[in-house]
């Protein structure tokens, strides 16, 4: 099978493709360099979500799955292969632990309660939930809440 003139699933070295007197950057563009016009093209493709590189275009994205991304020393919130500009307790799928996230960047400064979308209050020490923390802890605003496995109860 072909698309844009490659062999869907085969890696290319090529830096344009010509198509009916419009030219691409690869063959995963959708927008012609010479005349600005749009074409209906399939999404890039990967061989699973650790991927990287398309297997089309040789194009590069963050991996797949919803995860923390390491970047220029700071972890970024990626869902989807994009980055989230979320503000949020975050599950990473690489690790398997929750994380405060500000802003798409994990909080690793942050310590003390915060709401998850379930309406419960986590237990968050230096930007991770700490599910072993038990007792009465300390909030900001000067009560003793108790925490239980991480959640306060």
């Amino acid at each position: 099978e072909t698309q844009g003139g490659y062999v869907v699933g085969q890696k290319s070295d090529a830096l344009s493709v010509a198509t009916n007197n419009h030219t691409y950057s690869n063959a995963c563009e959708k927008t012609c360099n010479v005349c600005g016009k749009s074409r209906t093209v399939g999404a890039h493709k990967y061989t699973n979500n650790a991927d990287t590189t398309c297997n089309i275009c040789n194009a590069k994205a963050y991996p797949g799955g919803n995860i923390l991304y390491k970047e220029n020393g700071k972890y970024y919130h990626i869902v989807k292969r994009k980055k989230v500009n979320d503000t949020a307790l975050v599950k990473n799928t690489g690790d398997n632990n929750w994380y405060y996230v500000y802003n798409g960047v994990v909080d690793f400064t942050k310590t003390g309660f915060i709401k998850n979308t379930d309406g419960k209050y986590y237990y968050v020490e230096k930007g991770k939930i700490n599910f072993s923390k038990n007792g009465r802890v300390l909030h900001t605003n000067g009560k003793y809440y108790t925490v239980k496995n991480g959640v306060v109860i």
